[in-house]
Order: C-alpha cells, then structure tokens, then sequence
C-alpha cells in the first residue's frame, strides 16, 4: 500500500496558486523556505478550522537550518 494519497486537479491548482502569492524576492531571500511554508499554512488554514499551523510547519522544517 502507498502513502502517496490521490490527488485531483483541484488539490495541484490550489497548491500552485499558494506557492503564487509568495512573490520572487521573498522566494528568493534567505529566509525563502520559511515564507514559502509559512504563507502555504496560512492559505491551507484557510480551508480547514483544525488545520494545525505549527504542526505543518514543523512537519515541513521551518526553513531556518539552510
């Protein structure tokens, strides 16, 4: 069995639009991953009342080790 659930147009077109609103100067700073996970769990936050921020982005690193 897989750990890599289904995923549908929808689910790739909302992750490419967040990735979006992050803009190339922010993306590109030294601090890019962070921003960029940062701003992905405030729009996912967005589409769930549990979703657990902090949980993400740990699951993600923060970003500040590289």
């Amino acid at each position: 069995m897989s750990n890599i659930p289904k995923m549908y147009k929808s689910q790739f077109e909302f992750i490419a639009d967040s990735i979006n609103k992050t803009s190339y100067q922010e993306a590109t700073s030294p601090r890019g991953k962070e921003i960029l996970i940062k701003n992905l769990a405030e729009e996912l936050s967005k589409t769930n009342p549990n979703f657990n921020r902090e949980l993400f982005i740990k699951r993600c690193g923060d970003g500040s080790n590289e």
